[in-house]
């Protein structure tokens, strides 16, 4: 909740993976959607600017999702879109240059509900990647690099989150919360056995550590060398991400944006001397690239729309992103000191996006999220 006078903000509820909220007209009443078939009803009060009673749901049957959440003016009915995604993870064939060297092609052909950030092994033979199943947290999975021999990593119930390979390439690290601790973990592909490599929990930091910077963790982001550690705040009171740097050996973060800028999604270049982020300004997104060591940040596009950084060539001279561009999302390669844009996939149709482009280390590939949305709009009466 944010106080427009004071530009002051605390929590109502604490939940993951809530998206759309709505106000009854009166006031009465907040309504959210999560993506599920469900729509989760919070009774409020206007005045105090906090929630009065327990939550509830309001299950819809027959829709795979509820997105896009709308209400009518006198309050008795809401709007929305039951949408169905195909989200598979996809793969691009790419020449020295970066450009497309032959067609993209599925690796998965799965109902999981979305399969998402996909890492190539050091060796470039496996893929680690986020899949999410119906009724579960989202989970880490393996498979080859032609998407034979798909398994499962990890089983807790917690998110498991943005995984990437350790140099070993025996090993898997991935953002978790165990115990309603936040932290990083690793899971060995063969035996399964799961260890806590950082944690990010505030109340474990030792007291000797410098002092924690304000704001709400945003996206956390592992050095190449799996000794050093990027991460985004969220910094009060206008909400602008700060990009900061720590090694893991020892909580010791330093800011390398200046909060002059919303910066942040860091994604860290191959010799680790630089960080590709994202700039917000207005609605549109840009990529910039950071000097890790000055903080010099150098803005790379500024193309209306949105540009979402993701990974580096193996060389260091290109930035793999996603990006949107009058309505449509392709795949674009930016050279990290000219901001020069070369197409990688050609864009489709407005209902399908990319996601999360990773080079391979190799550099002949380029494994991403592609999906497919479909969906018609439903109205529901809740007066």
């Amino acid at each position: 909740m944010l106080r427009l006078d004071a530009l002051e903000t605390r929590p109502l509820l604490r939940r993951s993976g809530l998206y759309e909220l709505v106000f009854a007209p009166d006031g009465s009443t907040l309504y959210a959607t999560s993506g599920e078939a469900a729509i989760l009803r919070l009774p409020f009060d206007a005045a105090a600017g906090r929630l009065r009673g327990p939550e509830s749901l309001i299950q819809i049957a027959g829709v795979p999702g509820v997105r896009g959440l709308s209400i009518a003016a006198d309050g008795s009915r809401l709007a929305f879109a039951g949408i169905s995604l195909s989200s598979q993870i996809w793969a691009q064939p790419v020449a020295n240059d970066g450009a497309a060297s032959g067609p993209p092609r599925a690796l998965t052909n799965d109902t999981s509900y979305r399969n998402s950030l996909p890492a190539v092994s050091p060796d470039g033979t496996r893929i680690a990647y986020v899949s999410r199943r119906g009724g579960e947290p989202a989970h880490v999975w393996v498979m080859d690099l032609d998407g034979r021999n798909g398994v499962q990593l990890t089983a807790d119930d917690s998110k498991d989150w943005m995984a990437r390979w350790l140099p070993d390439g025996r090993r898997v690290a991935y953002l978790s919360r165990r115990d309603r601790s936040p932290g990083v973990w690793a899971v060995d592909i063969v035996t399964r056995r799961e260890e806590l490599l950082f944690g990010l929990d505030p109340a474990r930091i030792p007291r000797s550590a410098p002092a924690i910077p304000r704001g709400s963790l945003a996206e956390v982001e592992l050095g190449p060398s799996m000794t050093r550690v990027a991460f985004s705040l969220i910094s009060p009171p206008l909400g602008r991400r700060i990009v900061y740097v720590t090694g893991l050996d020892r909580f010791a973060p330093r800011a390398v944006t200046d909060g002059t800028i919303s910066a942040g999604y860091p994604a860290w270049s191959p010799d680790e001397r630089r960080l590709a982020v994202e700039i917000k300004e207005g609605s549109s997104m840009h990529a910039a690239v950071v000097e890790v060591q000055s903080g010099a940040v150098r803005r790379l596009t500024n193309d209306r729309g949105q540009t979402w950084v993701r990974s580096w060539s193996p060389d260091g001279r290109r930035i793999a992103a996603a990006a949107l561009r009058d309505g449509l999302w392709d795949l674009r390669g930016i050279d990290a000191d000219t901001g020069e844009q070369k197409t990688i996939t050609v864009a489709g149709p407005p209902n399908v996006y990319v996601r999360y482009p990773e080079w391979s280390p190799r550099g002949n590939l380029i494994v991403f999220e592609r999906g497919e949305v479909r969906g018609n709009i439903w109205s529901l009466r809740v007066r």
